[in-house]
Order: C-alpha cells, then structure tokens, then sequence
C-alpha cells in the first residue's frame, strides 16, 4: 500500500514553538506509511533542519510577493487607515457590537484580504505541486487562514494543529467549516477552541513530543549557577527564569508584574529573563 502524503503547512517568519514541534512530529513519523512534504517560510531558518531527515520542503518567498507578512504599508496608507480607525464615525460605530464587527471588517477586507489572497493562491501552487492526501495545518485557525483557503480551494482534506488559544472572527468560523477537525495539544486549548463557534469538532489531544536526548548533554547547572554568580548574583539568591521569544503574547509584562508583587516578602529574589527580540516586537522590548 503506498504511503499517504502529508503537507504540513507552518509559515512563521522564524524558528518558534510550533516549528520545533513540527519538527520532532515528522521525525518520528513512519515513512513506510507516511510521506511528509513541509511548506515553511522561505525566512525560517529551520528548513535545512527537515531536509537533513530527507522531507521535501517547499517554501513560501518573500521576495517575490508570495509570503504571509502584508506588504509594507506606505506613510500615505498608514495615515488613511489611522485617520480611519480614529475618526469619530468608527468611534460611534464601536459602542455596538455589530458597530464593532463593521469596522473590523472594513479593516480585514482593506489591509488584510488582498496579502492573505495572494499567499492562498501560492500555497494552492505549493500544494498541487505536493498532491498530498492531507494538509496538516501547523496552527491556530486565524494563522492558518491561507492554508484551509488553498485547501478548500483544491478540495483537499485539511485539519489544523491547535497550539494557542486564539479567538475566531467571523470569517475564521466559516471558514473553519471546511475542515475535517483538529489536533489540540491540550484539553484547555480543546474546550477552549469548543466555544468558539465555527467547527470545533471532531478534536483529539495529543500532546508535544520531545526528544529528551536532547537534554543530555546539557551543561552542569552548578557549574551555570557559579558563572552567573560571578556576573550578578549572590550564592543565596532564588532565581527565577523565564526563557522565549520576545513577545507580547508570550506574557513577559505579566511576569515582570507577579515578580514585583511577591518580590517585598522575598528579598533575595532575583529574576532571569532570556529573550531575543523580535523584528516586530522591538517596541514590547521598549516598553518592557
């Protein structure tokens, strides 16, 4: 029997969670009955990492329009659609709800459908060029939205990988219709993605692996603790860490304000953030 073809599609701009994730699925999949093809990001600088384990990996070029970051807008844009978002008539309209739904989708349809068209009609290409059985999308539904319009597009079965908790517009909701499920890597992501509307069913949790040989070789914590101790710290300090990608999402504010709260009853406390800011993400640097 021959083996069923994938496309799993991620098109974050950078190595993340999901990406990691992705990786170590495809790595344990059984070739004899699985075929993977990867659709990144031509920016992602993972892509060698999969095709180190022999998958056909397929990208998606910024420079010549096919990416899923919109298009730079032009100083005069940006003023029409600020003046927009501030006049007093979208001021009006945002005390209702359907007020609300009007401006947002005024602003989808303006700035956000004509770069998320454009991506879907690439990946539609990618995938025809893939023929997969299945397309596996790598993320939340408002993430994803070119990879189900591509796979709607070709009739092709689709599910999505569930790795946040993120809200559904209206137009996520009818569009997640034409999926045949997901993959939640929580039963809180699963009741929570249950509530949105749209289809949320059917839904199986399955967790994150991890390859805990790659923790092996991990160098000795004492030994850290020493060359931190050098640099800042004192032998008696509790230290508390927080590691990820410099994000607004990933909550680092919360932290700095939990710390400033149990800090007074803990005077030995000390905090580690380890970070790497973002291109889109140096004003939340700023602001932290």
């Amino acid at each position: 029997m021959p083996a069923h073809r994938i496309a799993y599609i991620d098109l974050a701009p950078a190595v993340g969670g999901s990406i990691i994730s992705l990786f170590h699925l495809v790595k344990g999949l059984d070739r004899t009955r699985f075929e993977p093809c990867v659709i990144l990001s031509s920016s992602n600088e993972y892509a060698s990492r999969f095709q180190d384990l022999g998958i056909s990996v397929l990208t998606v070029d910024a420079g010549t329009g096919r990416t899923t970051a919109p298009r730079q807008a032009s100083p005069a844009q940006r003023d029409r659609w600020t003046d927009l978002r501030s006049s007093s008539l979208a001021s009006k309209l945002r005390r209702s709800a359907f007020g609300q739904s009007l401006v947002h989708l005024v602003g989808f349809y303006g700035r956000t459908w004509p770069t998320l068209r454009r991506t879907a009609r690439t990946l539609s290409e990618l995938l025809v060029a893939c023929r997969p059985d299945l397309v596996h999308l790598n993320d939340v539904v408002c993430v994803s939205r070119a990879g189900i319009m591509a796979a709607k597009r070709l009739g092709l079965p689709a599910i999505c990988h569930l790795r946040a908790m993120a809200w559904r517009t209206h137009y996520d909701r009818w569009l997640s219709r034409s999926l045949k499920g997901y993959i939640c890597i929580s039963q809180a992501v699963d009741r929570y993605q249950s509530s949105l509307g749209g289809r949320t069913s059917p839904s199986w949790v399955v967790h994150n692996g991890l390859d805990l040989r790659e923790f092996e070789a991990l160098p000795d914590r004492f030994a850290l603790r020493k060359e931190l101790t050098d640099l800042a710290l004192a032998p008696d300090d509790q230290v508390i860490g927080s590691v990820g990608r410099l994000v607004e999402w990933k909550g680092h504010h919360i932290f700095l304000r939990a710390l400033a709260q149990v800090a007074p009853n803990y005077p030995r406390l000390r905090a580690l953030v380890v970070v790497a800011p973002e291109a889109n993400s140096t004003d939340y640097a700023q602001h932290l």
